[in-house]
């Protein structure tokens, strides 16, 4: 078993920044069958982690008619994000990320 995390950051080096993030993410079935959507808000110099089954309470039933494959879509023309995707192998306690940047 798996589970899947996500994280944001709005960040920035300068110190007057105060950009708040606030958009939809969806979630979108693996087969491009259909999509989830949600409002997120992230404060400047802010950030969230979280599992994607806490961002969407239905994503594993939603995602059954893709076999469990999904990608998660950030899309802001306001702020900068940095994101990563992380999965974490329940068994084992291992983790596996990567990184996207936006802009």
């Amino acid at each position: 078993d798996y589970s899947s995390w996500i994280f944001l950051g709005n960040s920035s080096t300068s110190r007057n920044y105060n950009t708040l993030f606030s958009t939809k993410i969806f979630l979108i079935a693996g087969n491009g069958s259909a999509r989830l959507e949600r409002e997120i808000v992230i404060p400047p110099h802010g950030s969230t982690f979280s599992r994607v089954e806490d961002l969407f309470p239905q994503a594993k039933e939603f995602l059954n008619s893709s076999k469990g494959l999904g990608v998660i879509l950030v899309k802001d023309k306001q702020t900068r994000i940095f994101g990563m995707y992380c999965i974490q192998n329940l068994k084992t306690n291992t983790i596996a990320s990567d990184h996207f940047m936006g802009g």
